[in-house]
């Protein structure tokens, strides 16, 4: 009894494929839809959703502008924004600091970090807004302008 054939023999195969490698228009245009297929997939899958490993910073407020602590030092130590506006300090030096100040007739201190935190304060009232280093006073302050 003989059983049916299902496809080409192992030798024919190796003929199709070798045929099929020597045609180099085709291989580039399959490289090129797989690459093009990994990048539109890729892209998709690593979306702003909810379940995106990437860190979303939580600012509330139309706008936000950072104040960048380091070392003894705020930058910028004058910041012009409208009302409405949320202000997030960031920590990047090596030494301990804390904002202290008085924002929108509120008396704030922020926690005290060392090299990595935020704190964010959303001004709503129109004013001048002096605040420093509750740790160094004077030494290292500036102001946020409210307008």
């Amino acid at each position: 009894m003989h059983w049916p054939r299902r496809g080409p023999r192992i030798g024919e195969r190796m003929d199709a494929m070798i045929a099929f490698r020597r045609q180099p228009g085709i291989v580039f245009a399959v490289s090129l839809s797989t690459m093009l297929a990994l990048l539109v997939f890729g892209t998709a899958a690593c979306g702003n959703d909810a379940h995106s490993s990437a860190v979303q910073p939580s600012v509330p407020g139309p706008l936000a502008f950072v104040v960048t602590i380091s070392d003894n030092t705020f930058t910028p130590s004058s910041l012009t924004v409208p009302v409405g506006t949320t202000v997030v300090w960031n920590w990047t030096g090596s030494n301990s600091h804390a904002v202290k100040g008085t924002f929108d007739s509120t008396a704030v201190t922020s926690p005290t970090h060392k090299g990595a935190g935020t704190f964010s304060f959303t001004f709503t009232q129109a004013g001048t807004y002096a605040y420093q280093c509750a740790i160094h006073g004077a030494a290292m302050a500036a102001r946020v302008i409210v307008k």
